[in-house]
């Protein structure tokens, strides 16, 4: 056996220390592609040069626990640590490049500052002059720090910044066409109010590390945890189930959910009367919601009913749809004169939406999920029995007719009262979320329409502004002057 002196230890050691010494010490971030988290990170320069980053943590403004969750800390992963060596990396682009061969050959030469801010303004204004600002394209993209400055350039020049979430695959459309939001979200911890927690199509040990504990904690906690997914991915072993459902067959297994709770009257009736569209009347003939306009010409076009216990047909109300003095039956059948003349026969959408759902059943649906019926059925009643939450991840976002996907999870929630309320939800978490993305849209859509209207109230006034610009840029390169509804899934 070889021995080690102690003057080699030490020798190690003093490698150790040199490669840890620091000057000072740096709070930072990493605010590209990592959301919801944005770690604060403690970050150690040398000789004006990071040498290594630590968790840092409590963070001050927010609120310690209150006994009620776990606290969020330690709140990072190795890939922020990481971060900061791409900062000397080999491969890290410090100087503007111009392509010199033809496009993939990979051919090209170093230029300066100048010249290559001096091309990319004149190609703006040619493109203005040309075709108009809306011809210039900004791609959106996470890169928070870079965003908000090209942001605003976009935006006096009444150019076009493309929706960040659709550049990447992160918009949620299944979410907006039932609930009239893209997203929903809430505050991590609200997992471990959950007493079921579905992870479909997500793999969180993986993708959501800074926050996955708090699925861990939630089942010390008593919370059963179900893996829905093809593959044995790492968050595999730590859920209570793994339902391994066929790709593409998601919306299948969702329906076939639902056809359980009905057929076995696990309905939350009173959430679906109140809380959904289900219980607004559609017309037999056409399969549209029955509306105002449809029984007078004068009558609104968002005037949506109700049939109460009696059968007598409601005005639902057009503030909120909550019924004032009846109660809507989920069941019932009534005939309304249309303003030609002609009689229809109406029904509640649940009546349409329980026939579809007769195709459906756990044996239907088998050979297309690779799912047995009485898994589907253990889920299913556990949905309808408990608190429970779907950690939907962007794959199903992803995905030819993925909208189908996030619907149909949605309609499982709105049978069993889960949503609105902690523990009760579905989340996913893109990118415009956390940077604002909706709202800063609607300002850059309204400064975007002034100045739209302001380059084409004069074509004199057009090329004016674009020489004057082009003159400024000249003296100065580097001058600044110059985003089941809760309420209406039957169209």
């Amino acid at each position: 056996m070889t021995s080690t002196s102690t003057d080699d230890m030490r020798s190690g050691e003093a490698r150790y220390r040199a490669r840890t010494e620091f000057d000072e010490v740096a709070w930072g971030s990493h605010c590209a592609d990592c959301f919801p988290s944005n770690c604060r990170y403690h970050v150690f320069v040398k000789d004006g040069k990071v040498v290594r980053e630590e968790i840092a943590g409590p963070r001050p403004d927010r609120l310690e626990p209150n006994g009620k969750f776990p606290d969020v800390y330690p709140q990072g992963c190795n890939k922020g640590a990481a971060w900061s060596a791409q900062l000397d990396a080999g491969d890290r682009l410090l100087r503007p490049l111009r392509r010199v061969g033809e496009r993939g050959s990979g051919q090209w030469e170093e230029i300066s500052w100048d010249v290559a801010l001096d091309a990319v303004a004149d190609g703006i204004i040619d493109a203005i002059e040309k075709y108009g600002p809306e011809s210039i394209m900004r791609e959106g993209t996470p890169e928070i720090v870079g965003t908000t400055a090209i942001e605003r350039l976009i935006g006096m020049l009444g150019a076009t910044s493309t929706d960040l979430n659709a550049s990447i695959g992160d918009f949620a459309p299944g979410i907006h066409l039932t609930m009239g939001k893209s997203f929903l979200w809430h505050d991590e911890p609200a997992a471990f109010e959950s007493e079921l927690v579905l992870i479909w199509h997500s793999n969180p040990v993986y993708t959501y590390i800074t926050f996955y504990h708090y699925f861990t904690e939630a089942r010390y906690n008593g919370t059963e945890i179900v893996l829905l997914g093809p593959d044995v991915s790492p968050s595999h072993m730590h859920v209570d189930h793994h339902v391994p459902v066929r790709p593409g067959s998601d919306a299948a297994l969702s329906l076939a959910m639902a056809q359980v709770i009905v057929e076995e009257g696990l309905v939350d009736e009173a959430f679906v009367r109140n809380q959904t569209d289900l219980s607004l009347l559609v017309r037999a003939d056409t399969g549209r919601f029955l509306r105002a306009r449809d029984i007078d010409p004068d009558g609104r076009d968002d005037q949506f009913f109700h049939i109460d216990q009696s059968g007598a047909v409601k005005e639902a109300d057009r503030g909120n749809l909550l019924p004032d003095g009846y109660i809507p039956s989920l069941d019932g059948a009534a005939e309304v004169t249309l303003a030609d003349g002609s009689v229809v026969a109406v029904r509640p959408l649940m009546v349409r939406m329980v026939d579809h759902l007769r195709a459906f059943r756990p044996e239907d649906v088998f050979e297309s999920t690779g799912i047995a019926p009485e898994t589907v059925r253990m889920l299913a009643r556990k949905v309808a029995a408990k608190k429970t939450k779907v950690w939907m991840g962007m794959a199903a976002n992803k995905a030819y007719h993925s909208d189908l996907y996030q619907r149909t999870m949605l309609l499982v929630l709105a049978l069993t009262g889960n949503w609105g309320s902690p523990g009760r939800d579905s989340t996913t978490g893109p990118a415009a979320r956390w940077m604002g993305g909706p709202s800063r849209g609607r300002r850059r859509d309204r400064a975007s329409r002034v100045r739209r209207r302001s380059w084409r109230r004069s074509t004199r006034s057009t090329s004016s502004s674009c020489r004057s610009i082009r003159r400024c840029h000249r003296r100065s390169p580097r001058s600044t002057c110059c985003a089941p509804r809760g309420r209406a899934v039957a169209r």
